[in-house]
């Protein structure tokens, strides 16, 4: 994905979490992010994995930074199955809105979230947080509604994360609160649906670039073996039913992965 981008044109900085060690990050712009770099910012931490709770929290540490540009927030868990320039899915985007968002809807009171913002008092609406893109202004206003937020918070751990708004549901509403021009990324042209975007079950890596048939969406997750394997295996379904795991083996074996480092991977009990 960062080849992709930087190949058309677009600067791609890593925002890089380095508390379980450094990675390659080839030639690009690092910015570095931890807890403690948030706190700075002002903003709540006090909560199980903040970072991973609080995906926001990203777009606030780059622009401290002086980024100035538009931003587009991709995961790295992100691929676009594609032979065309990344400008053919964004170039129009700064023209046509203000903030791009996945699965982009008004949230209803039975989502998880919804509490969380309900009771700073905001209309809730929700998206999907592995793909964004912003202007500045949507992420000054969001960050200082985060920080007013912040400042209302006990300087104790949460023990019901859900207390405090997550990424997905806390910056979809802030944009709109502010007055934005809030879109889905499908309002431009088809870019993804159910099949290609979503959580379960995950996508192989390897399957993925091996696929020569482009047919210009956005796939999520889409993992590496060692990621694909152990996403699976934390999916109860998935887990308890014999079949499905034989049939996951058998496939992944015809793709030449030896059988020892996928059973090692699964910790499979003895049938």
């Amino acid at each position: 994905m960062a080849q992709w981008l930087s190949d058309g044109g677009y600067r791609v900085v890593f925002a890089a979490d380095f508390a379980a060690g450094r990675f390659d990050t080839g030639p690009h712009d690092v910015v570095e992010i931890s807890v403690a770099k948030v706190e700075k910012l002002g903003l709540f931490t006090n909560l199980r994995r903040p970072l991973w709770q609080c995906g926001d929290y990203v777009l606030y540490l780059v622009a401290e930074t002086g980024v100035t540009d538009d931003i587009l927030l991709t995961e790295g868990d992100v691929r676009f199955s594609t032979d065309r320039a990344p400008d053919h899915f964004f170039g129009s985007l700064p023209a046509e809105g203000d903030c791009f968002l996945v699965d982009f809807i008004q949230a209803n009171a039975h989502w998880p979230w919804h509490t969380a913002c309900h009771r700073f008092g905001m209309t809730v609406f929700r998206c999907r947080f592995p793909l964004v893109f912003a202007k500045p202004p949507v992420i000054q206003a969001a960050y200082r509604l985060r920080r007013e937020q912040s400042d209302a918070m006990p300087n104790t751990m949460l023990t019901d994360n859900t207390l405090w708004p997550n990424d997905e549901a806390f910056f979809a509403s802030a944009a709109v609160a502010a007055g934005f021009t809030v879109r889905d990324f499908n309002s431009i042209k088809p870019m993804y649906d159910s099949s290609t975007f979503k959580f379960d079950p995950p996508f192989l890596e390897e399957a993925f670039v091996e696929t020569k048939d482009k047919d210009d969406k956005i796939y999520h997750p889409v993992l590496s073996f060692e990621h694909y394997m152990a996403k699976l295996v934390r999916n109860p379904a998935f887990r308890q039913d014999r079949t499905k795991v034989q049939a996951e083996i058998d496939r992944l074996r015809a793709r030449g992965f030896p059988r020892e480092k996928i059973e090692r991977v699964l910790r499979l009990p003895p049938p």
